[in-house]
């Protein structure tokens, strides 16, 4: 890349040109044990400490989501039980007029 990095920089792949600013983040972060983090036993890698944290920030940002979540998932279920509904309703209601034959005299 065009811009090399100092010493108070390092590497990261998420950004747009690969370099983060600041120390590295000490890892395991507290845990007891840095080969592993507690409760899911994945590796605690860096790259795997960073998803954990943005993750964490995402569902920390969004307190609705689990809101809008339930009401998309209601809606979905009202939308399979209503669609056949009004699909044989309007079929019902239609049959008549689309079974209709039309015929034309023919003037000789």
């Amino acid at each position: 890349p065009w811009l090399l990095p100092s010493t108070t920089t390092s590497w990261n792949t998420m950004t747009v040109s690969g370099l983060e600013g600041g120390q590295r983040p000490v890892p395991g972060l507290g845990w007891r044990s840095p080969e592993s983090a507690p409760f899911t036993g994945t590796p605690a890698t860096m790259s795997q400490v960073a998803k954990d944290v943005c993750t964490f920030l995402r569902w920390a940002g969004e307190p609705e989501f689990d809101d809008r979540k339930r009401l998309g998932l209601k809606t979905i279920l009202l939308a399979c039980v209503a669609l056949p509904i009004v699909f044989l309703m309007t079929r019902h209601k239609f049959s008549v007029t689309l079974s209709r034959k039309m015929f034309y005299h023919r003037r000789d």
